[in-house]
């Protein structure tokens, strides 16, 4: 839980609302992606709630491996709350506070396994697909945690 915390401390350089990503080709056809995204909301609502404010870290860790025609991919992402004074619609984050609809938690976005031959790919799995400007289709990458 450190190293995501020291990740959200050194995106803080970078400011609020911002991504890093990082990308690494290692030896024996094995890559590497992290991306680490610092999000800053606050809500003010003229009601009986409490104003809201919440800062969150996702981060996003990557595998790929490749062998001839056949390669392997993995994603988990993680959504930290370093600031938790908001209500978050899945019960963890109570109170009177205005709602931000980031809550904690770990997820396994993408886990496929793609075969390549002549102008045949073959893909089996978990993935995100984005197609065009995601206006229909795509995977929703407004909020922290993918849709």
């Amino acid at each position: 839980m450190k190293f995501i915390y020291s990740l959200a401390a050194a995106s803080v350089i970078f400011g609020a609302g911002s991504t890093a990503l990082v990308a690494a080709e290692a030896k024996d056809g094995v890559s590497y992606k992290i991306q680490d995204r610092l999000r800053y909301e606050s809500v003010t609502q003229n009601n009986t709630l409490d104003d809201a404010t919440a800062l969150t870290n996702r981060l996003l860790l990557g595998i790929n491996y490749k062998s001839g025609d056949l390669s392997l991919d993995a994603e988990v992402v993680n959504v930290s709350a370093l600031i938790d004074d908001y209500y978050d619609n899945d019960g963890t984050n109570t109170g009177n506070f205005s709602t931000v609809v980031d809550p904690e938690q770990t997820r396994l976005t993408q886990a496929k396994l793609t075969y390549k031959a002549d102008k045949t790919t073959m893909i089996a799995g978990r993935q995100m697909i984005n197609i065009d400007n995601q206006r229909f289709v795509g995977a929703v990458d407004w909020r922290q945690m993918f849709q």
